[in-house]
């Protein structure tokens, strides 16, 4: 299952993001347990693993405080966290099993870390052929994934050619990630909606 999360700033993304993919997880290890009344920390397993790929860099205060209650949302969540603000391909390297579930958090950033990179501006191009071709080597090692992006680009704002670029790239991989995506979620104002999957309750085991 992969789930397409997206929304603007403070909209309640990252929250509902984590509750899908913990509810994912729980599932898989209650289907090895072969009950559902248990909770999925008395049953965590070498072999189903919860990764919380971290994508943040902090440059302020602001962004510190960000990336701290980001910590806090998920304490006792059974992630494991993987700080990749870039080259996501290396995260094959750590996910070795086809019943482990992810949770990306979140694409805009590692799109933006990729583009301005090391003092350069990377091409438009290079970042979408890069960043596709990376999540598609994780998505497939992997049995549910849930990645978190934002929505920037309707505020009809004018602006130079290298936001722009980044605005266009983020689009381009936002698209390609919701083509291939079960479910694409825009959450507004703390509440999700559904834009692509089924009408249900999404948090309903699967």
């Amino acid at each position: 299952m992969i789930v397409l999360v997206i929304g603007g700033s403070g909209s309640g993304k990252s929250e509902y993001a984590e509750e899908r993919i913990c509810n994912f997880y729980k599932n898989i290890l209650c289907k090895e347990a072969k009950v559902w009344d248990i909770e999925a920390s008395n049953i965590k397993t070498k072999s189903n693993r919860l990764f919380y790929i971290a994508t943040m860099q902090s440059f302020s205060p602001e962004e510190d405080a960000k990336i701290e209650r980001h910590r806090r949302l998920r304490d006792g969540k059974n992630f494991e966290t993987i700080e990749q603000p870039f080259d996501l391909e290396k995260v094959t390297e750590k996910l070795l099993n086809k019943s482990d579930c992810i949770l990306l958090e979140c694409m805009s950033n590692l799109v933006a870390n990729e583009m301005f990179r090391d003092g350069l501006i990377v091409s438009e191009d290079i970042v979408v052929r890069k960043i596709k071709e990376a999540l598609s080597e994780v998505l497939q090692k992997t049995a549910d994934a849930v990645i978190v992006t934002n929505n920037i680009a309707e505020d009809m704002e004018n602006y130079d050619d290298t936001t722009n670029a980044y605005i266009r790239a983020l689009g381009k991989i936002n698209a390609c990630i919701a083509g291939k995506a079960d479910e694409v979620i825009e959450v507004v104002a703390g509440i999700p909606i559904i834009i692509k999957g089924e009408k249900r309750c999404p948090f309903s085991k699967e």
